[in-house]
């Protein structure tokens, strides 16, 4: 392939993927403090740790938070790991005639309830959430998740390219000449270079493990409704069942203190972040948290390490240690602390802060690049619009683009049972034919390759928008809710 040749593909790439790539990288550096900004704009869940700095025990919490909010079902106790965070209890409390849900926050050192706020559960419920779901879905639910991990994808090839087109440059890393002036192209190309370079390996890390995590959605899509067998479904909602199902044995449920110890004793290396509750006396109550282990996903992202017990009873029902996980099990679970950088505690963080930022960047300094080069390049001569070949069928993509998108409308409402556009509706509508679209890469090129070779072929040009549209309404009706 030749340099030319790759040089174009780096560019499209970059143009293509590159708004959302500033997105995505800006709001996933941000998203590194993302707990530590919720700490700043809720003032309930600040605490100012005493001189003892010692936490109160479990059941205290659980009363004092009982006395404060009457009748309330607690779901679930998320524990303060850090002095200055309160433990956040998850409620189901009734006010103003309605059940809501509250994240009430609780002194850890005194067990004072010291507020609330209403848990919507939402893409915007907290800083944390929108940060994050921005960054990981663009707040456009399962199909944004595919579609940045595409991103993902893209950055990568875009960081390849780069490497190959920029190879001789590596030798002069410590180089930075960024004379000119800024309103010219070089110092752009000079910063976009150098950043490029530096922050590859990063990039690389970052591009491969967030298409991992975004393309696993269209793979459990998949999975879920063409290749998992009906009686494999019927067999999961049979003990589905089975667990929402009464307790037949014990119907009590042991003090709290009692089964956080013997939670302790059976896996004494965890540190736990989440306790969830007992729907029903006798119950499984759940404890997921930390290990000491810098590659392993913690809970506060997913839940690796875990140990769940009968409530009635103490006995152990599951117990998962993410540092037993070998292959590509463990290979997998690595992804998540190599992608939001918190393996390492502060220093990680910080780093991954940085260069969280670099994707940005270089979206931004690429697209001024490519400006400049269109501003300074020559423009030819004028051809009237009448002569160029092809001119009459310029109406067809308009009328093609139209009726698709009123047809794929029509499926996606069917399929929905509602007219009404949404977050939801855009999700089916538009990201999930595109993602699939980019992701069956050849069949989509090659009816892009039939459409820009037929221009002047009225008829011919017709039909491959036709096509198009058609391979559009089949992406879009496939993998419905």
């Amino acid at each position: 392939m030749s340099l030319k040749t790759l040089f174009r593909w780096h560019l499209w790439l970059g143009l293509i993927s590159g708004a959302c790539m500033f997105v995505i990288g800006l709001t996933g550096a941000i998203a590194v403090f993302a707990e530590e900004i919720d700490w700043l704009v809720i003032p309930p869940l600040r605490v100012s740790a005493p001189a003892d700095a010692t936490h109160t025990d479990l059941e205290t919490v659980v009363k004092k938070v009982e006395a404060a909010y009457p009748g309330a079902r607690m779901a679930s106790l998320h524990l303060s790991t850090r002095p200055s965070f309160a433990h956040t209890i998850a409620i189901q409390a009734r006010q103003n005639g309605r059940n809501q849900r509250l994240d009430v926050y609780v002194n850890p050192f005194t067990g004072a309830v010291q507020g609330d706020r209403m848990a919507s559960g939402g893409y915007f419920s907290s800083v944390y959430q929108f940060l994050r779901q921005t960054h990981v879905r663009l707040l456009l639910g399962l199909w944004g998740r595919v579609f940045v991990g595409i991103c993902g994808v893209s950055l990568v090839l875009s960081c390849i390219t780069g490497l190959w087109i920029y190879r001789g440059w590596i030798r002069k890393l410590f180089q930075l000449r960024l004379g000119g002036g800024w309103g010219r192209r070089a110092p752009w190309a000079e910063l976009h270079k150098f950043v490029g370079v530096w922050s590859l390996l990063f990039n690389i890390v970052i591009g491969l493990t967030g298409a991992v995590l975004g393309l696993e959605n269209l793979v459990n899509q998949v999975e879920s409704k063409w290749m998992r067998p009906a009686v494999e479904k019927k067999t999961l909602a049979a003990n589905a069942a089975a667990r929402r199902a009464p307790t037949t044995g014990s119907v009590t449920t042991l003090p709290l203190n009692e089964l956080v110890a013997k939670a302790r004793a059976a896996f004494p290396d965890l540190t736990p972040r989440t306790i969830t509750l007992p729907a029903r006396a006798g119950g499984p109550i759940g404890f997921s948290g930390e290990v000491p282990a810098m590659l392993v996903a913690q809970s506060h992202v997913r839940t690796t390490n875990s140990i769940t017990l009968n409530s009635g009873t103490g006995e152990v029902l599951n117990r998962r240690d993410g540092r037993n996980n070998t292959g590509w099990v463990r290979a997998y679970w690595m992804i998540d602390p190599l992608h939001f950088g918190y393996f390492g505690g502060l220093p990680t963080k910080v780093i991954w802060f940085v260069l969280g930022l670099t994707p940005s960047l270089l979206a931004l300094t690429g697209t001024w690049m490519w400006w400049r080069r269109r501003a300074q390049a020559t423009r030819p001569a004028t051809v009237p619009i009448a002569t160029m070949p092809g001119s009459g069928s310029r109406w067809i993509p308009w009328v093609a683009g139209a009726v698709t998108l009123i047809i794929a409308y029509w499926l996606v409402a069917r399929a929905l049972h509602t007219w009404r556009f949404n977050e939801r509706f855009a999700e089916f509508w538009l990201v999930k034919p595109i993602s699939i679209a980019l992701v069956a890469f050849p069949m989509t090129v090659l009816l892009a390759f039939v459409i820009a070779r037929s221009r002047a072929r009225p008829w011919l040009y017709g039909t491959g928008w036709a096509l198009m549209g058609a391979w559009y309404l089949l992406l879009t009706g496939i993998l419905m809710p």
